[in-house]
């Protein structure tokens, strides 16, 4: 391989069915998703394959507890997504954004800055039944149209709160100031 170029998985879809299994969510059992065993083992082949060594850990390989707490709350109180369109920030696995349409969204966009976190999301949905739409630029020249009415949820993480996103989610837009 030439020095500078990195190797690549050409296929995320493959490398996230091979390394995961399909289960259901413990507090959530009637949403499954694939997940890893063990984070370490899957952290270590990701980084091998992608030759990267320091890689962010497989958040989506994992039905975390405040995705799971959140995703039972969206399934027993509906009344908080249904009709509506959602957008779920740090989606990961896409755990939250597949609670929403359970729930009886109109639509949900689940984002990601990872690659392998939006292909998770896009098996995990249609293997419980749904769409979910991935996309990974926040900030991009396509429209969040249907998160621009303030009667909108947006959902975000544990992990994006804590890395205090919902205040840096689109700088300068009327999107930063919305609540959530």
């Amino acid at each position: 391989m030439s020095a500078g170029i990195k190797p690549a998985i050409i296929d995320p879809v493959g490398f996230i069915r091979a390394n995961t299994r399909l289960l259901p969510v413990p507090l959530v059992p009637e949403i499954s998703l694939h997940v890893a065993d063990e984070a370490v083992p899957l952290w270590s082949k990701t980084e091998e394959e992608l030759g990267e060594a320091g890689l962010p850990p497989p958040f989506w390989a994992f039905a975390w507890a405040g995705g799971q707490a959140l995703a039972r709350f969206v399934l027993d109180h509906r009344e908080h997504v249904a009709g509506r369109a959602v957008l779920d920030l740090a989606s990961g696995s896409g755990l939250v954004a597949i609670a929403a349409m359970k729930a009886g969204a109109n639509s949900v966009i689940g984002y990601d800055i990872d690659g392998f976190a939006r292909a998770a999301i896009a098996i995990n949905a249609d293997d419980n039944g749904v769409v979910v739409e991935a996309r990974g630029m926040i900030c991009s020249a396509r429209p969040l149209h249907p998160m621009r009415r303030r009667s909108s949820p947006v959902i975000f993480s544990t992990n994006a709160i804590r890395r205090n996103v919902p205040t840096r989610f689109c700088p300068g837009t009327p999107h930063a100031a919305s609540p959530c």
